[in-house]
This record gives C-alpha cells, sequence and structure tokens, in this order.
C-alpha cells in the first residue's frame, strides 16, 4: 500500500491510494488532503485484503466521474467545469450511471442514449453538448489507462441548425446597458471594463492592478480563473489591452474604494474574493438588460454578449481582422467563425437597401425606371 502525491498545473495536490489485490494495483482516488488520504489507506488496505475493492474491469460511470471532477479537470476554467457539471447531473448520470466504463459504455450505448433523449424532447444542441462532456470524461479514462479509445470518437453527433443571425449590442445600446447597471460594488466598472476590452467572464475577475500600465493606458490580461484557481487564458498567450479614458477613470476610483495594492483584484466580490461570473450574469447583468429595455439572451449566451458585442462594432466601424483578434486574445479564423455571425438589424437594414434599389432605378439619363 502507498499515497502517491500528484501535483496539478494549478499548483493543486491529489492523493491517490495504492492498494494491492489478487497481485495488482488497485488506485484509489484520496481527495486533496495528506492525513485524510492516509485515513482512508488504512480502510482501503482491509478491502484490499478482503478482494472488495472495484477493479478497472468494475469501475462505473458514477465512480469514473468522480475521479474525473476531482483529478482530471484541473486545467478546465470554472465555467467549464460548471457547466459539465449540469450537464453530468442533468443528462449523463441519470443513464449512464451504472454502466461498466469498459463493458458497457460502448458507441452503440451513447447512439442509444440519444435516440431516448432525442424523443424527451431534449434538443440537438443540448445533446451535442452533452456528448462534448462525456468526450471530455471518457478521454480522462483514456489517460489513466482504463480503456484504450473514448467511444464518443465514433458517434455521430446531431446537427445543429444555424441561422448565421447573431445577437448583439451597438455602441449605444452598449452604453444604454452600462448606464443600467447599479454602481454599488464596482458592478458598473466591470461591465464597462467588459464592453470595452472584449475579456472572457473568466479573465475579467482575475484582473489585478499590478497588470494595468496607468502610464501606457494598456492592460495586461495574462490568467483566467479556474475551478481550484488559476491558469494561463485560453490560448495559453498574454495579451496587452489598451484602455480608454473613461475607464482607466473607473478603474482609478475603483482603487481608491478599496484601497487597492498591486495584488488585490480590481473586480472583488463584497468580501474581497474573487467573483463567480456565473452568478455576475444571472445577478447583475441579465437583469441591467431588462432595465436598458434590451432582449435578454437565452441560456449562457449572454456570458460573452459584450464580448460578441465589442469584435461585431470594431469590425463594423472598419477595423482590422488582425487588429480586433489582438484585442479579443482569439486568433483571427475562430474570430471569424464564431464572433462575426450577421446581426439581426443589420440583415434587415441590408434586404431594405435592396429593396431601395430595386425599386428605384435611375437609367442613364436620370429617369426613374420603376421594376415591377
Amino acid at each position: 500500500m502507498a499515497v502517491v502525491e500528484r501535483t496539478h498545473k494549478d499548483g493543486s495536490k491529489t492523493f491517490w491510494i495504492v492498494v494491492r489485490q489478487n497481485g495488482k494495483s488497485v488506485w484509489v482516488n484520496g481527495g486533496h488532503q495528506k492525513r485524510a488520504s492516509k485515513d482512508l489507506a488504512d480502510e482501503l488496505a482491509t478491502k484490499g485484503r478482503n478482494n472488495q475493492l472495484a477493479t478497472m474491469r468494475d469501475i462505473r460511470f458514477s465512480q469514473l466521474v468522480e475521479r474525473y471532477l476531482a483529478d482530471g479537470c484541473h486545467s478546465l476554467r470554472s465555467q467549464t467545469v460548471s457547466s459539465y457539471e449540469s450537464r453530468l447531473k442533468n443528462h449523463l448520470l441519470p443513464h449512464f450511471s451504472n454502466l461498466k466504463v469498459r463493458s458497457s459504455l460502448t458507441t452503440e450505448a451513447i447512439n442509444q442514449w440519444i435516440t431516448l433523449t432525442k424523443h424527451s424532447g431534449t434538443s440537438d444542441k443540448s445533446i451535442k453538448s452533452a456528448l462534448v462532456t462525456l468526450g471530455a470524461v471518457l478521454t480522462y479514462a483514456v489517460s489513466i489507462g482504463l480503456i484504450r479509445e473514448s467511444p464518443v470518437h465514433r458517434v455521430r453527433a446531431p446537427k445543429t441548425t444555424d441561422a448565421g443571425v447573431e445577437y448583439t449590442l451597438n455602441p449605444e445600446q452598449t452604453q444604454a446597458l452600462v448606464n443600467a447597471t447599479p454602481s454599488k460594488n464596482g458592478d458598473k466598472s466591470l461591465m464597462l471594463f467588459l464592453a470595452q476590452t472584449g475579456s472572457r467572464p473568466s479573465e475579467a475577475c482575475e484582473v489585478r492592478f499590478k497588470d494595468i500600465s496607468w502610464r501606457d493606458h494598456t492592460i495586461t490580461i495574462s490568467r483566467t480563473a479556474t475551478r481550484h484557481g488559476t491558469n494561463a487564458t485560453k490560448t495559453d498567450k498574454s495579451r496587452f489591452v489598451p484602455l480608454s479614458a473613461s475607464l482607466l477613470l473607473a478603474i482609478g476610483a475603483q482603487k481608491k474604494v478599496l484601497n487597492g495594492a498591486p495584488d488585490d483584484l480590481i473586480f472583488p466580490t463584497v468580501r474581497g474574493h474573487r467573483r463567480q461570473m456565473q452568478r455576475f450574469a444571472a445577478d447583475v447583468l441579465r437583469p441591467s438588460l431588462v432595465r436598458a429595455g434590451l432582449r435578454v439572451p437565452d441560456g449562457s449566451k449572454s456570458n460573452y454578449l459584450l464580448r460578441k458585442s465589442l469584435a461585431s462594432n470594431l469590425l463594423q466601424q472598419g477595423e482590422s481582422v488582425k487588429l480586433v483578434s489582438q484585442i479579443l486574445g482569439q486568433s483571427p479564423e475562430v474570430l471569424l467563425r464564431h464572433y462575426t455571425k450577421v446581426r439581426q438589424q443589420d440583415a434587415t437594414s441590408a434586404i431594405d437597401r435592396l429593396d431601395a434599389m430595386m425599386g428605384d432605378k435611375r437609367d442613364t439619363k436620370g429617369t426613374v425606371v420603376q421594376i415591377a
């Protein structure tokens, strides 16, 4: 019997207990506390001698999920982990919980789940998102040697329809949203920061006063929040984002209110802790959209509303794709694919302009030609 310590990228530690059973090693996740894992090791050693431990062959999906959430998602952003947990609870565990991962969780079983879930009225988009989570869990199973290949790779995911029209805010609507946001707890300053920098929500809740260059009017964005701490940004690259005079003034006022030191968070909670941006979206962003008389996006789309709006507005005013991708910390390819869908109001305006041209054309002599 042994206790093996593993250190993750974010600095957190997990203790694994190795117990012998029938001449083979059985690895059990002992959690993050060394003393608790040692206490558990004694209990597991007794079970090992009595052949009562579940072997790799007998591990069920619910047990794999416990391992994955404790040991396999430390590098993920907190919002991603929360989404995974929700999909596991609502879609995956009710169906796959008791299936043995090695023998029963097959491509056929997953296809059967897709069919049943569709018949229950779940949208194709929700099924596709759940498959992403299932794929992450089973990829972890491959990494720990539980299975050789993820069965999700051979599953044909449902096709989701995409009309290519995205709801974003124009500059006037964005300003109306900022004005409708309460000033308490730095909420209004955070809303302005999201609107003018296009930061990901997980990046915004990790910025600190030391990241600001007051002389150059820029901020360095190099960290993102994860479930157990911090990590590099989604692209593993730092970027410098320019700050407007109004945003600098708002951050300066925030620093004065907080008496902020260089290492302090710019937008903490009332108690000085790091914000949960999903709570910010639910408690501040969505109510402020209502107060401003703006439409509230469905589901989690509101989390990236300001980021997508900034990208759309900058491109519409003629800025280059390369510049916008540099500000957002996103590759030009991904920017064009995910952040520049046609806005509904722009599509309508384009059709109106075409209708006007078709209905009121002039010939070369200046006479009006009506087209039926």
